[in-house]
């Protein structure tokens, strides 16, 4: 599926794991409850999408935009996020436990209660966590 417009489609507790959705559109998007565990989102655009309690575990999420995206609950555990764009996201209790956020762009996106055990993130983006969450988790970061 490769390349798919979903622009605007009702997706809501598809399961798609391990698909390949590189380069595809989901703006605006309804995703929540989606199963995308393994998937290959590679440079999609999930833009203003609603991907609230999601599962995007070991999914590949390198390049992939998601600028004004509510990602609350989502399962973003051992993803691929380098790259990605996460621009005014809300990422509220999301669990992003050995999440790769590497030259991700986190600006302005919420992070409250979210999980961040053995994340790798770049020296470049570390203080745009919050305070209690660099002080919760200071030991188990992969700063690069």
């Amino acid at each position: 599926m490769e390349g798919v417009n979903f622009e605007g489609v009702n997706l809501q507790g598809a399961i798609l794991r391990g698909a390949n959705l590189k380069n595809t559109n989901f703006w605006y998007a309804d995703l929540k409850g989606a199963d995308f565990h393994g998937a290959n989102l590679e440079s999609a655009s999930i833009n203003c999408a609603d991907l609230q309690g999601a599962n995007l575990s070991e999914a590949s999420l390198k390049n992939t935009n998601f600028l004004q995206t509510d990602l609350q609950q989502t399962n973003f555990q051992s993803a691929n996020l380098s790259g990605a764009n996460l621009q005014d996201a809300n990422l509220k209790n999301c669990n992003l436990q050995a999440a790769n956020l590497q030259g991700a762009n986190l600006r302005e996106t919420k992070f409250e209660e979210s999980i961040f055990k053995n994340v790798t993130i770049d020296k470049n983006n570390i203080f745009r966590l919050p305070i209690k969450i660099l002080e919760k988790y200071q030991n188990t970061f992969l700063v690069v």
